[in-house]
């Protein structure tokens, strides 16, 4: 059995043609490591004002990561350390209605890096329209 091409689809010939699709084709967005999305970035500025009135010693994006098992490691969005040596890390969410969004998979990371590293402080933080909301990960 053969196929001609006049028995495919019209759009199947036309890409046979050469034409180009009249589709548009969205990209996917990747996550950049390294490199603050816009939440991310709104959120560091209130760190850094944070910082800057002494609540803070240090603060970093990016700079930590906890290894939870094999293979399997952990990066807070920011970490912080107290002039008193203490940790806090923040994960920041994007807003989806009246809650924070986040896949299923970066709230289990979370929540197992809480009970591994009782020591430090893990906060969920998303914005919520005037400021920031905030959820202490118990361990």
């Amino acid at each position: 059995m053969s196929i001609r091409k006049k028995d495919l689809p019209e759009h199947v010939q036309r890409m046979l043609d050469g034409e180009k699709s009249k589709r548009k084709v969205m990209p996917a967005i990747a996550r950049v490591p390294g490199r603050m999305n816009k939440t991310e970035a709104a959120f560091f500025r209130v760190v850094e004002v944070r910082r800057m009135g002494g609540e803070f010693a240090q603060v970093g994006f990016e700079t930590v990561t906890f290894r939870l098992g094999y293979d399997c490691r952990y990066t807070p969005d920011v970490a912080c350390w107290t002039p008193n040596g203490n940790v806090v890390c923040f994960e920041v969410k994007g807003r989806k209605g009246r809650t924070y969004y986040a896949r299923d998979d970066s709230l289990v990371k979370l929540r197992a890096a809480a009970a591994m590293y009782p020591k430090v402080k893990f906060i969920l933080v998303w914005p919520d329209g005037e400021g920031w909301e905030t959820k202490e990960i118990q361990q």
